[in-house]
């Protein structure tokens, strides 16, 4: 489409913020993107931010009130991300799942939506994924067969996947995980705390660099790995590290009975 039809200057402004966006933070995770099997959310919140998400919504509802113009500059510049499927997931979100809510919703249920889970969770599946984020509240959620993948949660978590990995990001609360064949991640926004433990797999944690952690982190058969500027006072082995970091405060257990434990600053 030729880009003299929406050449007024809103539009090229537009344009600008999400080329930008597109060359900077997407097309260079093209490939990671097909590795991991899925886009990374918190992109999502990320092209919130930069009002690419509800653009003909009604400002009401945090909408920018524009119209269809403004959705097809948005789709010339993504198509630049190299990754057909995640220009096609955004497009599912944009213009399929959400124009029935802004259409046909109540004013209760879009402001309930607007504002994110509030409340407590629990989901549990046999076999099924786990997909969940901007919950303030408890979460619990356990899978047989499945991944866990939880973001920006304000409360506590306690989750159990029996073969699939278990990520969490941006959480401010103690997190409770549990798997037996699978890894597990937790990026905590705050001061971390909690028992993180798999029986086979990687157990990897990050918080700020200036928070404080009483520590205990072990692998049976593997190595135990703390960031430099987060180091651990007194002799410590290779397979467990105890003690205080940045002078110590919650309690944080990491445990693998085979794989490596990695600690690092957010």
């Amino acid at each position: 489409m030729s880009a003299d039809l929406f050449s007024t200057p809103e539009h090229e402004m537009f344009r600008d913020t999400v080329r930008k966006f597109v060359e900077e933070e997407m097309a260079p995770r093209a490939r990671e993107f097909d590795r991991m099997g899925r886009f990374d959310k918190s992109l999502y919140r990320r092209m919130g931010d930069l009002g690419m998400l509800g653009l003909r919504y009604d400002p009401r509802w945090g909408g920018a009130g524009l119209d269809w113009t403004f959705t097809a500059v948005m789709f010339e510049e993504l198509v630049r991300c190299d990754n057909a499927g995640v220009v096609m997931g955004i497009s599912v979100h944009t213009d399929m799942a959400t124009p029935s809510l802004h259409e046909f919703g109540s004013d209760d249920l879009k402001e309930r939506y607007r504002q994110g889970r509030v409340g407590d969770v629990e989901v549990k599946t046999s076999a099924g994924d786990i997909e969940m984020s901007w919950i303030t509240g408890d979460v619990e959620a356990q899978t047989g067969n499945g991944r866990i993948d939880l973001a920006h949660v304000e409360g506590q978590l306690a989750v159990k996947s029996d073969w699939g990995s278990i990520e969490i990001r941006d959480v401010n609360g103690t997190v409770e995980a549990k798997g037996e064949r699978g890894s597990i991640f937790a990026s905590f926004a705050g001061e971390p705390a909690g028992v993180l433990e798999t029986s086979r797999g990687t157990v990897r944690v990050v918080f700020p660099a200036d928070a404080g952690v009483e520590i205990e982190a072990i692998s049976r058969r593997g190595s135990v790995e703390i960031a430099p500027d987060l180091s651990v006072p007194g002799d410590q082995s290779g397979s467990r590290v105890s003690g205080p970091i940045n002078g110590g405060g919650r309690s944080l257990r990491l445990y693998t009975g085979r794989g490596t434990v990695r600690v690092g600053p957010r």
